[in-house]
């Protein structure tokens, strides 16, 4: 467990948790989803609309989600999976929206890119919507570079791919 300097803590989810996680995740991407017109209609795979199944089955696959915490209260997470390919995906970073800009964000990352060292692996890979400039220039911020964009049927907007190469961090650490 990592602590932080303002009493939170992160952690990793039991199975048990993921009503809870659904509903922060789902929470946590609310503003995201209003900004760029997503509906369960048109999205219905976007995190905005996250049920606990998804999580359920996430975790059943081998996604590990950590979870930050502060006064008992979930305020935020975010899941990685190694891939077959020597990568990390990580997926749904979440954040509450008045929780944002206090560092826990960044904390997640970190704990993300620890454990993917500590597995061996060469990178962690990353999905956001393409046109979302300001996470764009977050992850950049982190480390993380463009690597390409492409466009799914199913999905209302492109998505941009980004990855951070392991190698290239000079000493992974909570950022």
């Amino acid at each position: 467990m990592n602590n932080g300097q303002d009493g939170w803590a992160i952690r990793q989810a039991t199975h048990v948790e993921a009503t809870a996680v659904a509903a922060m995740v789902r929470d946590s991407f609310q503003d995201v989803a209003a900004r760029f017109e997503l509906t369960p209609q048109n999205c219905p795979s976007h995190p905005s609309n996250c049920v606990p199944e998804w999580i359920e089955r996430s975790m059943g696959k081998g996604v590990i989600f950590y979870v930050v915490e502060s006064d008992g209260r979930l305020c935020g997470s975010v899941g990685m999976t190694p891939s077959a390919n020597g990568a990390c995906k990580m997926i749904s970073l979440a954040v509450l929206s008045d929780r944002r800009r206090s560092g826990l964000g960044r904390a997640l990352v970190g704990r993300v890119l620890e454990q993917a060292a500590s597995l061996g692996l060469a990178r962690v890979e990353i999905a956001i919507i393409a046109k979302h400039a300001e996470l764009r220039r977050w992850y950049e911020k982190l480390g993380f570079i463009w690597d390409r964009t492409e466009t799914f049927e199913a999905l209302p907007f492109e998505v941009g791919f980004m990855r951070l190469d392991l190698h290239t961090v000079q000493k992974v650490r909570t950022l």
